[in-house]
């Protein structure tokens, strides 16, 4: 009797475990879907009413974020696009040189040496600005043909720290668990980081341009390296945090970059912002010509 007593005991004791537990699951997933649900819909506004400042390098259903693959493919069609018109150059310029040089033969097609000049400098204008013959390092990151190099590195400059700020916000504003469980979190996760690599990819570019262009000292060149591997940092440890189930920045005893922001207060963040503001604008004028 004694054991039948312990087993339906056991049995009741089972029952009601399940209950509470399954009673809590439910707690978790109505808590889990009107938090999930409120932040998606403030970032799925902030989206919408969200114009990029620098819509060359938006981030567009004209201008999206490709796989090695597409890239791949995309780049081979731009150069064969290209060589297309050079090869056409080349048969317009040697036929120039056959009416211009010393045994001059008679145009048959009937084309003037003027007619001829002016298609060839048509296509060279086409081959040199037209993008669907540029690749994207030079349509996208490359300073801008005719601007100063200075004013343009001060410009990505700008860019890159507003998409920093941007990364920055959203990994605090949304937490780790809804980044992990809801699909809209991340792939505005995925969107804010390919944004601020392209942000970086500028930076880079002309940076390059404007401290060559002034012969700037080694320090000025690490002070910008260190902005860059700030910006890697913060996007490597947000991405380990969202595939590894264990490692999450806000519990580590050793706080990395990620997990000192995430943890600061609204007022303290503020604070950071203003000092990164005054040392961004400290890194622009030192280039700047007195």
């Amino acid at each position: 009797r004694s054991s039948d007593l312990k087993m339906n005991f056991s049995k009741k004791e089972d029952a009601l475990l399940d209950t509470i537990d399954q009673e809590t699951r439910q707690a978790n997933a109505n808590v889990f879907e009107r938090e999930g649900l409120r932040k998606s819909q403030q970032l799925e506004a902030f989206i919408s009413s969200h114009e990029d400042p620098w819509p060359i390098r938006a981030i567009t259903i004209d201008n999206p974020v490709l796989n090695r693959h597409d890239a791949d493919a995309k780049e081979a069609a731009r150069l064969r696009a290209r060589q297309t018109l050079e090869r056409k150059v080349r048969s317009l310029e040697a036929e120039l040189i056959r009416l211009c040089g010393p045994h001059a033969a008679p145009n048959i097609e009937g084309k003037s040496v003027e007619s001829l000049q002016a298609e060839v400098q048509s296509i060279q204008d086409e081959l040199a600005t037209n993008p669907v013959y540029l690749d994207d390092h030079a349509t996208m990151y490359s300073p801008r043909i005719g601007f100063n190099a200075v004013e343009e590195f001060s410009d990505a400059v700008d860019e890159h720290f507003y998409w920093e700020q941007q990364f920055i916000q959203y990994i605090r504003d949304a937490p780790l668990w809804q980044r992990r469980s809801f699909p809209f979190l991340h792939e505005h996760y995925r969107l804010v980081t390919h944004r601020l690599v392209r942000a970086e990819a500028r930076f880079i570019a002309c940076r390059d341009k404007a401290l060559a262009s002034v012969k700037a000292n080694p320090k000025m060149f690490a002070e910008t390296e260190a902005r860059i591997d700030r910006s890697r940092m913060l996007c490597a440890d947000t991405h380990k945090s969202l595939s590894s189930p264990n490692y999450d920045p806000l519990r580590m005893k050793k706080k990395s970059f990620a997990g000192t922001l995430m943890g600061m207060s609204e007022a303290a963040f503020a604070e950071w912002l203003a000092e990164e503001r005054g040392i961004k604008n400290t890194l622009i004028a030192a280039l700047s010509p007195e």
